[in-house]
């Protein structure tokens, strides 16, 4: 009987050394913590970026202390440690986006034209998703309208910033 027991002893000391957790975290007797280990990220190949307010976007690679207070969405590929995602609000970009949609920015994407992007504009103190225009050395945001019309905003690259691209977006009902 003591050998059994040392044997089920061993192999919860293996499984939780294996996924980086304490045999309580294994068992259940304390929670998980709400990040998912980086061993365990490795060992699956998939990576994380954290679900963050719209709030934080504006200066996201500055404000990353933070983190720990938001929720994490699972990517099957890897990608940029400063990656975020965010929520969206509104049913403004429907069809493409719909309203609740989770949407995956990567800050290190270099941009280009048709892309999808965050920006901040600096003269509103506003943050806009939207579809980007380039046209020569001129970089436009296409901001839409409650009416249904839409106009393209000149980013001003000293004052505006193009905080990151769109890589992912997913559908939630």
């Amino acid at each position: 009987m003591l050998s059994v027991l040392r044997k089920w002893q061993q192999a919860l000391i293996a499984l939780a050394h294996f996924f980086s957790i304490s045999i309580s975290e294994l068992t259940g007797e304390i929670p998980l913590a709400p990040t998912i280990p980086e061993s365990i990220k490795d060992s699956v190949k998939i990576s994380t970026v954290p679900l963050i307010d719209w709030d934080y976007a504006k200066n996201w690679t500055e404000d990353q202390k933070a983190l720990v207070q938001f929720d994490e969405i699972i990517l099957e590929r890897s990608i940029n440690k400063n990656a975020f995602a965010l929520q969206l609000q509104s049913s403004n970009m429907e069809p493409l986006f719909q309203e609740k949609s989770i949407l995956i920015f990567d800050p290190s994407k270099t941009y280009k034209d048709r892309d999808f992007v965050l920006v901040y504009l600096k003269k509103t103190d506003s943050l806009i998703f939207n579809r980007l225009f380039v046209e020569g050395k001129n970089i436009y945001i296409k901001l839409d309208k409650n009416n249904g019309d839409a106009d393209l905003i000149k980013l001003h690259l000293l004052e505006d910033k193009i905080i990151a691209t769109l890589v992912e977006a997913r559908l939630r009902f």
